[in-house]
């Protein structure tokens, strides 16, 4: 440097008026994202506050469980009276008592032998209906589908003549050359199927005759009702002859009355 003096170096004052702009910038948007930042916590512990409001007061885990409403009390149906109907002339109130068990060789409900010793005698298994139409001083009892050592399921036919049921009946069944009971036969009518079962029968003059469901399928439980015929030394053999069709629609199940002097 000329006569050996130090120059000392002035500041720019442009220089430092933009470092100055741009320090009071960086400020203001620190503080803009500082307000941001704050704002959004606020937002977010309003939002928690309000999710824990509402849990504490609908949450089941915190809330006290509601009263279960207990069902009605049960109420005995008055045997013969249909309810929302017009009441019935005769109303029976007081109900069945079981008296024996037809079927089986032994009632464990009341502890003793029944009088028919149905499966010792004739093999019967397992049997459901019993439907009974009167012949002079027998009664016939047409069973349905019944189990034991034949294929499928055959319909045994059992009767009586016992007059006295209130100490149980003396009830026998139709059987087969081997002792077994006997099922309703009718050539080209199929009987030995679920749901293929009598629904009723009566006797006039010695010539049986007796209505049944056949024609039982995947779809269709019961497809059709034939009336069947036979005289007394057939059906003594459960052997009956198809008359005609009754119904293939409608009415398959049904009971008949047999009315005198007619």
């Amino acid at each position: 440097m000329p006569g050996g003096k130090r120059k000392e170096m002035i500041p720019n004052c442009g220089e430092m008026n933009r470092v100055t702009i741009k320090w009071r910038n960086s400020m203001k948007i620190r503080d803009s994202l500082k307000r941001k930042y704050n704002r959004c916590i606020i937002g977010i512990c309003a939002f928690m506050m309000f999710l824990l409001s509402t849990c504490s007061n609908d949450s089941p885990i915190n809330k006290e469980k509601p009263d279960v409403p207990k069902p009605d009390p049960e109420q005995i149906e008055v045997i013969g009276n249909v309810p929302n109907t017009i009441p019935s002339d005769i109303a029976i109130v007081k109900q069945a008592t079981k008296i024996s068990q037809l079927t089986g060789d032994y009632d464990k409900h009341l502890n003793k032998p029944t009088l028919s010793q149905a499966y010792s005698r004739y093999r019967i298994e397992g049997t459901d209906l019993g439907v009974p139409f009167e012949d002079g001083d027998i009664t016939w009892l047409l069973f349905g589908d019944t189990w034991g050592p034949k294929s499928g399921l055959h319909d045994a036919i059992g009767y009586t003549t016992d007059k006295n049921p209130e100490d149980g009946l003396n009830l026998d069944f139709v059987i087969d050359d081997m002792g077994i009971y006997q099922g309703v036969i009718i050539p080209g009518v199929s009987t030995t199927g679920a749901f293929e079962v009598p629904t009723d029968g009566l006797v006039i003059n010695d010539e049986f005759f007796l209505w049944i469901t056949t024609d039982h399928s995947d779809k269709i439980s019961m497809g059709r009702s034939v009336l069947a015929t036979a005289n007394r030394a057939n059906a003594l053999k459960g052997q009956y002859s198809k008359v005609y069709d009754l119904s293939i629609s409608k009415f398959i199940n049904v009971s008949v009355v047999k009315i005198k002097n007619s």
